[in-house]
């Protein structure tokens, strides 16, 4: 079973970390072969509990506009993505799109 515990940053200069076994490493690096020729990937992995998940990976062109996408932070205490402004991670996602629109 891939499992895969990946744990992002809380705030800037803060560490992102990812622990995964062989199975899901293996998995993840298929995954970004296939973005860096298809611009898109998923795959499916779960975390020590089995509650499974999908991971997207997105490669962009050279002129993306990195500014317009929301900061990858979790911690609302220091940082609060303005709506306005910032684009959510998965609304960049042409070939997935359908995955988020789900119960909308």
């Amino acid at each position: 079973m891939p499992t895969c515990h990946i744990y992002g940053q809380q705030s800037w200069h803060g560490n992102a970390f990812l622990i995964a076994n062989r199975a899901a490493l293996t998995e993840l690096r298929e995954a970004i072969d296939t973005a860096l020729n298809y611009e898109e990937a998923r795959l499916t992995l779960a975390p020590s509990d089995d509650e499974g998940y999908d991971f997207f990976i997105k490669c962009t062109e050279e002129d993306f506009k990195w500014e317009m996408l929301e900061m990858p932070y979790h911690d609302r205490v220091c940082y609060q993505p303005d709506e306005t402004v910032n684009l959510p991670p998965y609304k960049t996602f042409k070939k997935y799109k359908r995955f988020f629109s789900r119960g909308k």
